[in-house]
């Protein structure tokens, strides 16, 4: 009999089939599990302006280098980190603490149970596997007698059409023989016949040689018909069982996964022992650890599908816990929070494996007015021999060189750092030594729109709002500033003026720190003698055919190097162009 159900439904697997997290997966993730720093106080925690993280690329380029992300659930996680740094030291000497002693195990069944996510989110998830959709009569869901008669109605159906009109054939000569009359079988047969000849298919199959050819069309339609339809049922039932099949994958799949991540669960709760800032963040962990938990006991008497009649003769079980999860509200928020959770166990995974490396370094904090990165690098030149260089932000640095010597790099390499420093407690540096920042400020990337405002407006207007926050902020707050050529949007004369003035009014602030890279050496003459502001160049040699070999390192000093003509003849420029600025 089980080899018959074998050959009969030949069940072929999916398992292979490439899946993709469907939007209402992520969306349900993200509403359900927040990242440990969302836990913080909200006076702890500052967001990243969407024009810094857009600037420095954030979500692009940068978090991809520490995550690998491969999967749309990482994608939404560094959708979380792209928003929130703190200032809470304590936090932060926590994450080193975790990220340099995680050793989570990686795992891949939280792709499969997206698949059950799926399914259960699906509109037709009580029409498929057979549930009633219908409030009065809910309760039958739950009857394990009911679902299994069900599923035997489905599996059952082409049978029953098959064999049907026989029973209806001999159901009138069972009741005859009950009631006594005296008919045997060829005397009942005879009677058939006789009423058979006063009806159309019964003539017509009885006088077939004599048939006229419609009425033969007919017949083999009424066939064609009754065939058919056997057909149609066998394909159902086939469908209907491999339906069943998914259910009891899904389940055995759910198994896998709350077993693992009620591991990884206990090992971050003997990590965090010692972590307090983590508390909240662990407290409602555990809470959905034991919704997860009720789940696993519900179902962990289900074993793998085999055609088997013992097996049938539990599938109204396994329907029952099934349709459990389904209607449970806490069950699937709790799910969802699970499969976050394990792509954040595996975020930190490659954060300890960059640490071992020693890819990323721990920062040591202070409160003092200080922040140096020694030997930092720009994250996405890790595989390209990147040129580090240190930076002591604790008085102001202004930055000249030739374009494409790298100065910009420098500004972007420092703030991508000092963020990541402030989200996890480590960067792209040997060391460093900093007191957080509550507002970080980017001016790199300013927009010249046609819309409201000219490129100088703009550039003022982003200005003006630095001021602005500047200025409505307590005095222990603490701004980290970076500007890429102030006012270019203007003639250089007004330009230098105007952002020697610019910076001279931050200089006043001991709370703030910017880096500036500029061309306008009018600003840096101008700070020469300050002392809160340092002139650096980046490090630069003219070749004796006048071409130019990037160090890419700062030094002290103001760069006197020229290198617009440079970068037009790397861009191929017409030689007529490249001669006349020359003889100029």
């Amino acid at each position: 009999m089980e080899e018959l159900l074998k050959q009969f439904l030949n069940k072929e697997t999916d398992s292979e089939k490439p899946y993709s997290f469907s939007q209402k997966l992520l969306i349900d993730i993200d509403n359900n599990f927040q990242l440990p720093i969302h836990y913080l106080n909200k006076d702890e925690t500052f967001q990243i302006q969407e024009n810094t993280a857009n600037d420095l690329e954030l979500a692009k380029t940068i978090y991809p280098v520490l995550f690998d992300n491969k999967t749309d659930v990482s994608n939404k996680l560094v959708d979380k980190w792209n928003k929130l740094y703190t200032n809470n030291t304590a936090f932060l000497e926590d994450s080193q603490h975790i990220i340099k002693n995680i050793n989570q195990i990686e795992d891949n069944t939280f792709i499969n149970t997206s698949e059950l996510w799926d399914d259960i989110k699906s509109p037709y998830y009580c029409g498929k596997y057979g549930f009633i959709n219908w409030s009065y009569f809910n309760f039958l869901n739950h009857s394990t007698l009911f679902l299994t008669a069900t599923t035997l109605s489905n599996m059952l159906s082409p049978l029953m059409f098959f064999i049907m009109p026989i029973i209806f054939l001999a159901i009138p000569f069972v009741i005859l023989k009950f009631q006594g009359v005296n008919v045997n079988m060829d005397s009942y047969l005879n009677i058939l016949k006789h009423i058979a000849r006063n009806h159309f298919l019964g003539k017509a199959i009885m006088n077939i040689q004599n048939a006229s050819f419609s009425n033969i069309i007919q017949l083999c339609g009424y066939a064609m018909m009754y065939v058919m339809q056997i057909y149609n049922n066998i394909q159902s039932c086939k469908k209907y069982y491999n339906d069943i099949i998914n259910v009891n994958t899904h389940i055995n799949t759910m198994k896998k996964h709350i077993c693992y991540i009620n591991d990884q669960i206990d090992n971050f709760n003997v990590l965090t022992n010692t972590c307090e800032s983590y508390k909240p963040f662990v407290l409602h962990m555990n809470a959905h650890r034991e919704k997860l938990q009720e789940i696993y006991d519900k179902i962990k008497h289900i074993e793998n599908f085999t055609p088997s009649i013992m097996k049938f003769a539990d599938i109204g079980n396994v329907l029952k816990c099934y349709y459990n999860i389904y209607e449970t509200p806490e069950y699937i928020n709790s799910i969802s929070y699970s499969i976050g959770l394990h792509e954040y166990f595996n975020h930190l995974n490659k954060l300890h494996t960059l640490h071992n490396n020693k890819t990323i370094n721990v920062s040591k904090f202070s409160k003092e007015n200080i922040c140096k990165l020694s030997n930092q690098i720009y994250p996405p030149l890790l595989n390209e021999k990147a040129v580090p260089n240190t930076c002591n932000v604790n008085k102001n640095m202004i930055i000249t060189g030739s374009n494409a010597s790298g100065k910009t790099t420098i500004l972007k390499a420092t703030t991508i750092n000092i963020i990541l420093t402030q989200q996890f407690g480590l960067g792209f540096y040997t060391s460093c030594n900093i007191n957080p920042y509550t507002h970080i400020h980017s001016y790199l990337n300013i927009p010249d729109t046609s819309e409201r405002d000219s490129l100088f407006q703009a550039e003022s207007r982003r200005c003006k709002e630095i001021i602005h926050t500047i200025g409505n902020t307590p005095d222990n707050s603490r701004h980290f500033c970076i500007f890429d050529e102030l006012y270019s949007g203007t003639n250089p004369d007004e330009a230098s003026k105007s952002g020697y003035a610019f910076l001279k009014y931050l200089e006043q602030f001991k709370n703030v720190n910017f880096m500036l890279t500029t061309h306008y050496t009018y600003i840096c003459k101008k700070f020469k003698t300050s002392d809160n502001s340092i002139n650096y160049k980046m490090h630069t040699t003219v070749k004796e055919d006048g071409s130019l070999h990037f160090h890419y390192k700062m030094k002290k000093g103001i760069s006197k190097v020229k290198g617009a003509i440079n970068v037009l003849k790397q861009m191929e420029y017409p030689e007529d162009i490249i001669r006349n600025i020359e003889n100029l």
